[in-house]
């Protein structure tokens, strides 16, 4: 018997638990998302600003360039319920065209009423992006031009995100990606 009412509470703990999951999760659909800054910017290693013309030759010639950077989104969350993931899925297009995927595996909270920055740390190699004839080519040159602060066209960054939530040790995903978009530079 003592068996039989532990195994129901234990059920009913998980159901809970999961539905608190879901509805935090659920809840982000809700939220609304803004651009904050483009930050930790690197090429080959190198802040932005401190690349010269002699850095950017060196990097032209070498047979991989990786650019790091993060974009910080503010996330204000106007349910009375917290909103939150245990991880996310991400896919980023710059100027509608799709540059890069990937995951967040910190999770991240945001309480009710309140708002919260999420990062999304993103690591690409630009001499892959910029292969002659490639749809990516024009689109990671006007971005890197708005790194530099040298464009006057904005680059247009879509962000469509995924999330996951977790109840023990079973994850569950949401079943649609939702989309932001925001514009970098151009000014």
């Amino acid at each position: 018997m003592k068996k039989n009412i532990f195994g129901v509470l234990f059920a009913v703990l998980l159901m809970i638990s999961g539905c608190k999951g879901l509805n935090e999760t659920i809840n982000l659909k809700n939220c609304e998302y803004s651009f904050r800054s483009i930050t930790d910017v690197t090429i080959s290693g190198k802040a932005g600003s401190d690349l010269n013309f002699l850095d950017l030759i060196s990097i032209y010639n070498a047979s991989t360039i990786p650019l790091n950077f993060t974009i910080n989104v503010d996330v204000k969350n106007p349910n009375s319920d917290a909103a939150s993931f245990y991880s996310l899925l991400y896919i980023i297009y710059i100027d509608d065209v799709r540059i890069t995927d990937g995951e967040i595996t910190d999770p991240f909270y945001v309480g009710g009423g309140q708002s919260a920055i999420l990062p999304a740390h993103i690591s690409l190699d630009i001499k892959d992006l910029m292969e002659t004839g490639t749809p990516t080519r024009p689109v990671m040159e006007n971005l890197i031009m708005n790194f530099l602060d040298l464009s006057d066209t904005p680059s247009k960054i879509t962000i469509q995100v995924k999330p996951s939530f977790k109840v023990l040790d079973i994850t569950f995903s949401a079943p649609d990606y939702v989309s932001a978009d925001f514009t970098y530079g151009g000014e």
